[in-house]
């Protein structure tokens, strides 16, 4: 195939305040085996050096578009996901990429995606696993997916099997591997933080598996980054109320009806629920707030615990424990099922 025939993939890069990760990202871009790219880097009016690192690109094709900056007064807020969604708007191509300014992308990345959507001609969309790397780029404790994520049958996920498999699997994609058909870009409408906040994504894949099936490539083709300026670290290390995802699960739970849920989904839904409220709970003690680690204790739920586990931090702490160790049981005596099964 020559690069004639091959279809255009536009790779957006949406950023803001990326001048210690971009250019590592781009060369990583510019490496690729795929041949017919174009760049586009959307910048959401940085205040380092992000866009004048980006500029020395534009002699290799990378091309560099600017938000319009928000004055105050004018009613307008433009946020990390807005700038997803212009970046996207840049695209020209038939598939459309969402890759992130702070994340390195395997050689293959991009071949491999479009391989994948040419021989499934109903996906409209395809994600793929990644690994852990810090400031850096090294290699961090490698990701441990659950036995059943690279054991799935399917590749292609329609709504329901999706779901199911984040509901068993926790968000076992990343966002920023995205691949999307333009037309169903086109279709999609744009990443609702109003209503999801910082699980946007999530629900904008759960949108997309709606309207056409689901990909996913079972290789970490891609570095995601953990740093102290990662801004989805931050916002997690400081939380101590129940993750927004959850509430994007509980959204899609009604849609396609509780009946129609399986019981294996929901147990394991469950679970991810009460281990994020332990750590949520933990966190809060660890600062002194005790009425919300008290409150998330007590959400946890599934565990008889009495008031007056709460009636000092010591009975807090143990609380804790305790439910931390029933969790983590629970989930290895699943895992273990899982492989008798097999």
């Amino acid at each position: 195939m020559t690069i004639s025939d091959k279809p255009l993939v536009s790779v957006c890069i949406p950023c803001y305040n990326a001048e210690k990760s971009i250019a590592e990202t781009l060369d990583s871009i510019l490496a690729q085996t795929y041949s017919n790219i174009e760049i586009i880097v959307s910048d959401n009016q940085s205040n380092d050096a992000t866009r004048e690192i980006v500029r020395g690109y534009a002699s290799q094709g990378v091309r560099l578009v600017e938000n319009p900056p928000v004055k105050d007064g004018d009613g307008r807020i433009f946020g990390a996901f807005d700038n997803w969604d212009y970046a996207l708007s840049q695209g020209t191509g038939e598939f459309l990429c969402l890759y992130h300014a702070d994340d390195l992308y395997d050689p293959a990345i991009v071949e491999k995606e479009v391989s994948f959507m040419l021989a499934a001609p109903d996906a409209g969309s395809v994600l793929t696993l990644m690994r852990r790397v810090d400031e850096n780029g090294n290699l961090l404790r490698n990701v441990k997916y659950r036995r059943g994520v690279v054991k799935l049958d399917d590749a292609l996920f329609d709504f329901k099997s999706f779901l199911h498999a984040v509901m068993e699997h926790g968000h076992f994609v990343c966002t920023s591997s995205l691949m999307v058909r333009k037309k169903i870009y086109q279709q999609v409408g744009h990443f609702d933080e109003n209503h999801f906040s910082t699980a946007a994504d999530l629900d904008y894949l759960m949108r997309l598996s709606r309207l056409n099936k689901i990909g996913v490539i079972y290789e970490q083709l891609m570095g995601y980054r953990i740093s102290k300026w990662h801004a989805s670290a931050q916002i997690d290390k400081g939380r101590i109320k129940l993750g927004d995802y959850f509430r994007v699960i509980d959204h899609y739970i009604e849609l396609l009806g509780l009946n129609k849920i399986s019981e294996q989904a929901m147990k394991m839904h469950t679970l991810h629920l009460q281990e994020d409220c332990i750590i949520c709970s933990w966190k809060a003690l660890v600062i002194g707030n005790f009425d919300a680690s008290k409150k998330m204790m007590l959400k946890a739920g599934g565990w008889r615990l009495s008031k007056k586990s709460f009636s000092s931090s010591f009975g807090a702490i143990v609380s804790c424990i305790a439910l931390f160790v029933k969790v983590v049981f629970l989930f290895r005596l699943d895992r273990i099922v899982c492989r008798m099964k097999r």
